[in-house]
């Protein structure tokens, strides 16, 4: 069963959806349109996708799971609901210290290796990990495993969800918001009010530069 998640605290003082999408609003002079705040959604979607597109030190996160032995199949477990990519994947012994790490199998490379697996713990995978994400291991979990290597230990890239809600606060850092802001912008400005969106586009492609500066600086993929 997943015991933690660790990862990202959204930077204090940044905005919620909604007033990200009034700022958007009011950048195109239609602050309370409600066309206008629904293209703005759009446009902060659009953004996120391609925040999406990249993997970035600040979205890593900590997921842990506690083996069980008992269960229908021991060598199944939910995964994290946000899973992007894997970074890598750890037993952890009773004193919940790095015992060994798995090695990452890919889905479909991982189906062919079951049919041929033994006894022996060295890979994993996340099936479906859009959707319930099911962590996958190749070999015996039992009793005796479980009692020297109770817990599993996942760090992963995080998948940023779009808002929902209008309260909700973007799980990014606050210059991962201001590209947001401007991308959204230049989206919702291309709609609304075509004589601004240079302006929006270039500053969400000055915006999305520095992030690369300080993604190859962070070593971030």
């Amino acid at each position: 069963m997943p015991e933690t998640v660790t990862g990202f605290s959204p930077s204090p003082g940044l905005k919620t959806a909604g007033e990200l999408k009034a700022e958007v609003g009011r950048f195109c002079g239609t602050p309370d349109n409600p066309r206008a705040l629904a293209v703005a959604q759009d446009g902060i979607e659009h953004a996120l996708r391609r925040i999406n597109s990249k993997m970035w030190r600040w979205s890593v996160a900590v997921y842990d799971i506690t083996l069980d032995d008992t269960q229908s199949d021991p060598n199944v477990y939910d995964g994290p609901a946000d899973f992007h990519k894997t970074l890598e994947c750890m037993f952890l012994d009773a004193d919940n210290k790095p015992a060994y790490e798995l090695h990452w199998i890919e889905p479909e490379d991982f189906q062919r290796l079951e049919i041929y697996n033994g006894p022996v713990i060295w890979s994993y995978t996340i099936y479906n990990y859009r959707n319930d994400g099911k962590v996958t291991i190749t070999g015996t979990i039992d009793a005796n495993f479980v009692s020297s290597n109770p817990k599993l230990r996942l760090r992963y890239y995080r998948f940023i969800p779009y808002p929902t809600k209008d309260t909700q606060v973007l799980e990014v850092p606050s210059n991962v918001e201001d590209f947001v802001a401007w991308q959204a912008k230049a989206y919702a400005a291309s709609v609304l009010k075509p004589a601004v969106y240079a302006l929006a586009a270039n500053e969400a492609l000055r915006s999305w530069k520095l992030l690369l500066v300080d993604s190859r600086e962070e070593g971030d993929l």
